[in-house]
């Protein structure tokens, strides 16, 4: 029964792994798409309140390497017309001045 209760434990781990997962891609995704994203739009308390579990194997490091490059070409190609590398820039110095100030 322990071991059960074990994969259990396991399993929903990892669902929420997952699913942690899947919310930080979406976010990026939104990040680095053609759309502009307001400085102000909730999307970057989102966006900085977010994490990323990091791979522990070589496989799945792989898998992130290759990822987060698409997700770098998206930025380059869409940045023009969304500005929102700019929008990340001055929201993190925002961030970035509150946090020393305080």
């Amino acid at each position: 029964l322990r071991a059960l209760a074990a994969m259990g434990t396991a399993s929903s781990g990892a669902a929420e792994q997952a699913a942690a997962t899947s919310d930080a891609n979406e976010l990026l995704r939104t990040l680095t798409g053609k759309d502009h994203i307001d400085t102000n739009d909730v999307f970057w308390g989102h966006l900085c309140g977010s994490s990323i579990a990091l791979p522990a194997d070589r496989s799945r490091a792989d898998e992130l390497s290759s990822l987060s490059q698409s997700f770098c070409v998206r930025m380059v190609r869409y940045t023009r017309p969304s500005h929102n590398f700019q929008g990340l820039l001055r929201v993190m110095i925002s961030k970035l001045a509150s946090a020393r100030a305080s």
